[in-house]
Protein backbone atom coordinates (compact mmCIF):
# COMPACT_ATOMS: atom_id res chain seq x y z
CA UNK A 1 0.00 0.00 0.00
CA UNK A 2 3.05 2.52 -0.71
CA UNK A 3 0.94 4.80 -2.59
CA UNK A 4 -2.10 4.87 0.06
CA UNK A 5 -0.07 5.12 3.34
CA UNK A 6 3.52 6.75 4.15
CA UNK A 7 3.43 9.27 1.58
CA UNK A 8 5.74 11.98 2.39
CA UNK A 9 3.15 14.51 1.57
CA UNK A 10 0.49 13.61 3.59
CA UNK A 11 0.11 16.65 6.23
CA UNK A 12 -1.24 15.94 9.90
CA UNK A 13 -2.62 18.92 12.19
CA UNK A 14 -2.36 18.60 15.66
CA UNK A 15 -5.31 19.68 17.74
CA UNK A 16 -3.96 19.66 21.42
CA UNK A 17 -4.16 21.74 24.10
CA UNK A 18 -1.68 20.65 26.35
CA UNK A 19 1.34 21.92 24.81
CA UNK A 20 4.10 18.99 26.10
CA UNK A 21 1.34 16.91 24.67
CA UNK A 22 1.54 18.50 21.43
CA UNK A 23 4.96 18.45 21.00
CA UNK A 24 5.39 14.50 21.76
CA UNK A 25 2.90 14.26 19.17
CA UNK A 26 4.19 16.11 16.62
CA UNK A 27 7.54 13.96 17.08
CA UNK A 28 6.10 10.87 16.75
CA UNK A 29 4.43 11.76 13.91
CA UNK A 30 7.01 13.04 11.98
CA UNK A 31 9.29 9.81 13.59
CA UNK A 32 6.71 8.16 11.04
CA UNK A 33 7.00 9.89 8.12
CA UNK A 34 4.47 12.51 7.77
CA UNK A 35 4.55 16.10 8.08
CA UNK A 36 3.27 18.37 10.72
CA UNK A 37 1.52 21.16 9.14
CA UNK A 38 0.20 23.13 12.27
CA UNK A 39 -0.01 22.72 16.48
CA UNK A 40 -3.17 24.33 17.32
CA UNK A 41 -4.62 24.95 20.80
CA UNK A 42 -7.83 26.38 20.72
CA UNK A 43 -11.06 26.45 17.96
CA UNK A 44 -9.85 29.62 16.08
CA UNK A 45 -6.54 28.32 15.41
CA UNK A 46 -7.83 24.77 14.21
CA UNK A 47 -10.24 26.28 11.82
CA UNK A 48 -8.16 28.54 10.77
CA UNK A 49 -5.10 26.43 9.85
CA UNK A 50 -7.63 23.74 8.50
CA UNK A 51 -8.59 26.27 5.73
CA UNK A 52 -5.03 26.98 5.49
CA UNK A 53 -3.01 23.70 5.32
CA UNK A 54 -6.09 21.50 4.20
CA UNK A 55 -4.37 18.45 5.89
CA UNK A 56 -5.37 14.77 5.06
CA UNK A 57 -6.17 14.03 8.85
CA UNK A 58 -6.41 16.19 12.05
CA UNK A 59 -5.75 14.46 15.39
CA UNK A 60 -8.28 16.42 17.68
CA UNK A 61 -7.95 16.36 21.28
CA UNK A 62 -12.10 16.01 22.79
CA UNK A 63 -11.21 19.12 25.57
CA UNK A 64 -9.37 21.62 23.45
CA UNK A 65 -9.11 25.68 25.23
CA UNK A 66 -12.21 27.85 24.80
CA UNK A 67 -16.10 27.50 24.46
CA UNK A 68 -16.25 24.66 21.69
CA UNK A 69 -15.14 21.26 22.62
CA UNK A 70 -13.06 19.19 20.39
CA UNK A 71 -16.79 17.70 19.12
CA UNK A 72 -17.97 21.05 18.02
CA UNK A 73 -14.88 21.81 16.35
CA UNK A 74 -15.17 18.81 14.44
CA UNK A 75 -19.02 19.45 13.50
CA UNK A 76 -17.17 22.70 12.18
CA UNK A 77 -14.77 21.38 10.18
CA UNK A 78 -17.42 18.74 8.63
CA UNK A 79 -19.43 21.54 7.37
CA UNK A 80 -16.92 22.96 4.69
CA UNK A 81 -14.66 19.75 4.38
CA UNK A 82 -14.21 16.62 3.92
CA UNK A 83 -11.37 15.51 6.23
CA UNK A 84 -11.08 12.28 8.48
CA UNK A 85 -10.76 13.32 12.41
CA UNK A 86 -9.51 11.41 15.12
CA UNK A 87 -10.21 12.25 18.43
CA UNK A 88 -7.73 11.63 21.00
CA UNK A 89 -9.25 11.60 24.55
CA UNK A 90 -7.93 10.90 27.99
CA UNK A 91 -10.31 8.54 29.31
CA UNK A 92 -12.73 5.90 27.77
CA UNK A 93 -15.66 8.94 27.86
CA UNK A 94 -18.35 6.91 26.83
CA UNK A 95 -20.81 10.07 26.63
CA UNK A 96 -18.42 12.25 24.95
CA UNK A 97 -18.28 9.63 22.39
CA UNK A 98 -22.07 9.48 21.96
CA UNK A 99 -21.96 12.76 21.39
CA UNK A 100 -19.82 12.46 18.60
CA UNK A 101 -21.50 9.52 16.89
CA UNK A 102 -23.51 12.00 14.72
CA UNK A 103 -19.88 12.57 12.77
CA UNK A 104 -18.46 10.46 10.81
CA UNK A 105 -14.72 10.42 13.01
CA UNK A 106 -12.23 7.69 11.50
CA UNK A 107 -11.04 7.05 14.94
CA UNK A 108 -10.09 7.56 18.41
CA UNK A 109 -7.04 6.97 20.43
CA UNK A 110 -6.51 7.01 24.13
CA UNK A 111 -3.94 9.05 25.90
CA UNK A 112 -1.10 8.61 26.77
CA UNK A 113 -1.03 7.89 23.07
CA UNK A 114 1.98 5.08 21.93
CA UNK A 115 3.63 5.41 19.03
CA UNK A 116 2.54 2.02 18.03
CA UNK A 117 -1.05 2.73 18.19
CA UNK A 118 -0.94 6.36 16.17
CA UNK A 119 1.22 4.61 13.81
CA UNK A 120 -1.63 1.86 12.71
CA UNK A 121 -4.24 4.32 13.45
CA UNK A 122 -3.04 6.65 11.23
CA UNK A 123 -2.12 4.22 8.60
CA UNK A 124 -5.45 2.42 9.02
CA UNK A 125 -7.29 5.57 8.78
CA UNK A 126 -5.38 6.97 5.74
CA UNK A 127 -5.45 3.70 3.72
CA UNK A 128 -9.45 3.51 4.80
CA UNK A 129 -9.95 7.15 3.50
CA UNK A 130 -8.25 7.41 0.28
CA UNK A 131 -9.83 4.12 -0.28
CA UNK A 132 -13.32 5.26 0.05
CA UNK A 133 -12.35 8.28 -2.14
CA UNK A 134 -11.02 6.26 -4.66
CA UNK A 135 -14.41 4.56 -4.94
CA UNK A 136 -16.56 7.97 -4.59
CA UNK A 137 -14.42 9.18 -7.89
CA UNK A 138 -15.35 5.60 -9.66
CA UNK A 139 -18.89 5.69 -8.49
CA UNK A 140 -18.93 9.10 -10.47
CA UNK A 141 -17.43 7.99 -13.30
CA UNK A 142 -19.85 5.38 -13.77
CA UNK A 143 -22.70 7.43 -13.29
CA UNK A 144 -21.05 9.79 -15.97
CA UNK A 145 -21.12 7.09 -18.16
CA UNK A 146 -24.32 5.68 -16.88
CA UNK A 147 -25.91 9.37 -18.18
CA UNK A 148 -23.56 9.27 -21.55
CA UNK A 149 -25.22 5.37 -22.26
CA UNK A 150 -28.37 7.14 -21.86
CA UNK A 151 -27.52 9.50 -24.47
CA UNK A 152 -26.29 7.08 -26.74
CA UNK A 153 -29.03 5.06 -26.02
CA UNK A 154 -31.87 7.78 -27.52
CA UNK A 155 -29.89 8.04 -30.52
CA UNK A 156 -29.64 4.00 -31.25
CA UNK A 157 -33.22 3.69 -30.70
CA UNK A 158 -34.15 5.99 -32.65
CA UNK A 159 -32.03 5.25 -35.43
CA UNK A 160 -30.57 8.37 -35.62
CA UNK A 161 -26.97 6.46 -35.08
CA UNK A 162 -25.25 3.71 -35.97
CA UNK A 163 -22.45 1.71 -34.76
CA UNK A 164 -18.88 0.98 -36.67
CA UNK A 165 -15.79 -0.73 -36.09
CA UNK A 166 -12.66 -1.20 -38.54
CA UNK A 167 -10.02 -3.49 -38.10
CA UNK A 168 -6.87 -3.27 -40.10
CA UNK A 169 -7.62 -6.39 -41.95
CA UNK A 170 -11.31 -6.48 -42.49
CA UNK A 171 -12.05 -2.70 -42.86
CA UNK A 172 -15.42 -1.13 -42.13
CA UNK A 173 -18.22 -2.73 -40.83
CA UNK A 174 -22.02 -1.08 -40.00
CA UNK A 175 -24.25 -2.74 -37.10
CA UNK A 176 -28.01 -2.42 -37.89
CA UNK A 177 -27.61 0.14 -40.69
CA UNK A 178 -31.21 2.07 -42.01
CA UNK A 179 -30.24 3.09 -45.66
CA UNK A 180 -30.11 6.96 -45.62
CA UNK A 181 -30.40 6.82 -49.81
CA UNK A 182 -26.94 5.85 -49.32
CA UNK A 183 -26.03 1.69 -49.67
CA UNK A 184 -23.99 0.12 -46.46
CA UNK A 185 -21.31 -0.83 -48.73
CA UNK A 186 -20.82 2.81 -49.70
CA UNK A 187 -20.67 4.54 -46.65
CA UNK A 188 -17.91 1.68 -45.51
CA UNK A 189 -16.16 2.10 -47.98
CA UNK A 190 -16.08 6.32 -47.25
CA UNK A 191 -15.20 5.82 -44.18
CA UNK A 192 -12.56 3.16 -44.68
CA UNK A 193 -11.25 5.83 -46.84
CA UNK A 194 -11.10 7.96 -43.85
CA UNK A 195 -9.72 5.96 -41.04
CA UNK A 196 -7.54 3.52 -43.43
CA UNK A 197 -5.56 6.92 -43.45
CA UNK A 198 -6.10 7.90 -40.40
CA UNK A 199 -2.76 8.01 -38.03
CA UNK A 200 -5.13 9.80 -35.02
CA UNK A 201 -6.24 8.20 -32.62
CA UNK A 202 -9.50 9.78 -32.49
CA UNK A 203 -11.19 11.39 -35.67
CA UNK A 204 -14.51 13.25 -35.86
CA UNK A 205 -15.32 14.03 -39.67
CA UNK A 206 -18.06 14.98 -42.09
CA UNK A 207 -18.71 12.99 -45.06
CA UNK A 208 -20.61 14.54 -47.86
CA UNK A 209 -22.08 11.30 -50.14
CA UNK A 210 -24.00 12.04 -53.51
CA UNK A 211 -27.10 10.02 -52.29
CA UNK A 212 -28.33 10.37 -56.18
CA UNK A 213 -26.02 9.66 -59.08
CA UNK A 214 -27.93 11.60 -61.79
CA UNK A 215 -28.59 14.91 -59.50
CA UNK A 216 -26.62 16.92 -56.83
CA UNK A 217 -28.35 15.60 -53.91
CA UNK A 218 -26.05 15.04 -51.05
CA UNK A 219 -26.25 13.26 -47.83
CA UNK A 220 -24.38 14.26 -45.04
CA UNK A 221 -23.26 11.71 -41.71
CA UNK A 222 -20.99 12.89 -39.22
CA UNK A 223 -18.14 10.20 -38.09
CA UNK A 224 -16.54 9.97 -34.38
CA UNK A 225 -14.24 7.33 -33.61
CA UNK A 226 -11.17 6.33 -31.37
CA UNK A 227 -8.64 3.30 -32.18
CA UNK A 228 -7.48 0.91 -29.62
CA UNK A 229 -3.65 1.62 -28.21
CA UNK A 230 -2.05 -0.75 -31.23
CA UNK A 231 -4.26 1.22 -33.79
CA UNK A 232 -5.60 -1.94 -35.60
CA UNK A 233 -8.81 -1.10 -34.88
CA UNK A 234 -11.44 1.75 -34.20
CA UNK A 235 -14.65 1.86 -33.19
CA UNK A 236 -17.46 4.84 -33.72
CA UNK A 237 -20.54 6.29 -34.04
CA UNK A 238 -22.36 7.38 -37.79
CA UNK A 239 -24.82 10.08 -37.76
CA UNK A 240 -26.97 11.10 -40.23
CA UNK A 241 -27.27 15.01 -40.66
CA UNK A 242 -30.05 16.92 -42.14
CA UNK A 243 -27.74 19.36 -42.76
CA UNK A 244 -24.23 19.66 -43.00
Amino acid sequence: MPDLINDSHTKILIAESDPIVALDLQGMVMRIGYDVVALADACPAVITAVKRFLPDVVLLDMTLKGDQDGIEIAREIQKDFDIPIIFCITTPDLSALVRAKELTYAAYLLKPISPDNLSTTLDTVLYKYKLEKRMKQTEARFQQLAEKEEILRFFMDDKSAFVWHWEKDGGVKLEDYDEYGIPEKVLEDHINAVIGGSASEKIATLLSIKADTAGDTFQFFTVIAANTPDGDRFSGLLIPLKEP
